[in-house]
């Protein structure tokens, strides 16, 4: 089957996965890793990206970043072939190293947006490659750090930016991060030192309202009861704007039934969905 054309315009934000080669390790050591970044520091600035979310997992890679007027694919270009290269050079293999093209998909608008902030953010927990969520804070391969202060940014990192998805000035952005570390349920026990972790991928369409009740849940770092309490802030925001987008385009729901379902008026379904309320009567 022909391959389908990428959405890489330029200027628009994207989330971008890549996967070593038969989902073996990309990175075997934290010099690959730091190979990595330092590569990508040099980079994101050179060509005009902008990144909001990271993460390094065992065999893959996950990036949300906006592009200015290079294309994704030049990005990624580069700083796959200079990796593989000196990857291959220091651990004395041949061969590919990343598995056919990166996958990427384009960023709909600000809810979704944070939504894969929080989701790429969170995928060592979800991996079991931490224990909790205040570990995470801690773990240097992703981009929690660097948001919560405990480490200076990279210089490919735009952490103003996407603090400003959280909340108008640092304090409520600070206050928002914290609420969702709180929510953040704990994992499993991490794998055995060595174990490649399964791939944690992005959500593919939903079956149900309650699939997708429970990947917008998994995507925000929330309890499902947590979705449908009347608590108020901006994570819990996003991810009801987005659980609304997705059952009214995904699977066809009306207004009344998505509101019905999770516990929001009418009115309420319309206003997130940015029209106004249908007229009754």
């Amino acid at each position: 089957m022909a391959r389908q054309p990428r959405d890489d315009a330029p200027g628009v934000a994207h989330h971008v996965m890549a996967r070593g080669i038969e989902r073996r390790p990309l990175f075997r050591d934290d010099a690959d890793r730091e190979d990595f970044l330092q590569r990508l520091s040099r980079l994101a600035p050179e060509l005009g990206f902008r990144c909001f979310a990271w993460a390094l997992m065992p065999n893959h890679v996950h990036l949300v970043v906006r592009s200015a007027s290079v294309r994704i694919s030049q990005l990624m270009a580069r700083l796959g072939t200079g990796y593989a290269r000196r990857f291959n050079e220091r651990h004395d293999r041949v061969g590919h190293l990343f598995q056919n093209r990166f996958r990427s998909r384009r960023v709909v608008d600000d809810a979704d947006l944070l939504g894969l902030v929080l989701y790429v953010t969170r995928n060592p927990l979800e991996a079991r490659i931490v224990r909790d969520a205040s570990e995470l804070g801690d773990f240097p391969w992703c981009g929690l750090g660097a948001l919560l202060g405990r480490r200076p940014p990279r210089a490919f990192e735009s952490v103003a930016e996407t603090l400003a998805l959280f909340g108008d000035d640092r304090v409520r952005a600070y206050e928002a991060l914290r609420d969702w570390l709180e929510m953040a349920a704990p994992a499993a026990p991490p794998a055995p030192a060595g174990e490649v972790v399964p791939c944690v991928a992005a959500p593919a369409a939903a079956a149900s309202f309650e699939d997708l009740v429970r990947e917008t849940c998994v995507r925000f770092g929330i309890s499902t009861d947590e979705l449908r309490s009347r608590r108020r802030n901006r994570v819990l925001a996003a991810a009801r704007s987005a659980l609304v987008h997705r059952a009214a385009g995904e699977l066809g729901l009306s207004g009344a039934e998505i509101g019905r379902r999770l516990g929001v008026t009418p009115s309420g379904v319309h206003r997130m969905l940015g029209r106004a309320p249908a007229p009754t009567g």
